[in-house]
């Protein structure tokens, strides 16, 4: 049994309810005021980050974008000049080891050049001389193969020849006389 009269323990008890949850609702309610406020703080923080690399990081990232573009086509483009300056022949030094070999019966009177075939057109005034070139010239590593070609005794005692040079460098065969 309560002594209490009923009115007075409903205040009572609304007294403590008051003391109690007034507080922890204004607590409450400024937890999320402070949590809305740092959230719009935040998301203009972010926005503000956002306009600066729109205005700022986003043209040098696509500059830098396109100068590594750039330099790979570059390198590629280098890379692909290195392949075909290795596949490419030298002349320079295959006209000195034309001259160098060439024997005193031979006489040259045109070179012909089409890609990676040489034809060597002339007069052979000592028997073998054209032969004996040939030779020589199988030996050198810018050469592939070496063939003769059209040998016509000529009324003057001279032979007319025609010698098909194969260039392209040989690993393999690097052995100069």
């Amino acid at each position: 049994m309560n002594l209490i009269p009923f009115s007075y323990q409903e205040t009572e008890n609304k007294k403590r309810y008051d003391r109690i949850f007034v507080p922890l609702v204004s607590v409450l309610v400024c937890m999320v005021v402070g949590l809305l406020i740092t959230g719009m703080l935040i998301q203009q923080w972010k926005e503000k980050e956002y306009q600066y690399y729109i205005e700022q990081s986003a043209p040098i990232q696509q500059q830098v974008i396109r100068q590594n573009k750039t330099e790979k086509k570059m390198r590629d483009m280098s890379e692909a000049v290195n392949e075909k300056e290795k596949k490419r022949i030298h002349w320079p030094p295959v006209l000195v080891c034309l001259a160098d070999t060439k024997p005193a019966g031979a006489i040259v009177q045109v070179l012909e050049v089409q890609g990676n075939h040489m034809s060597v057109h002339g007069y052979e005034a000592i028997p073998g001389a054209v032969r004996q070139w040939q030779e020589i010239l199988r030996r050198q590593s810018d050469i592939q193969s070496v063939t003769a070609n059209k040998l016509q005794k000529l009324a003057d005692g001279m032979t007319k020849f025609q010698l098909e040079v194969e260039l392209g460098y040989d690993e393999k065969r690097n052995d100069t006389p």
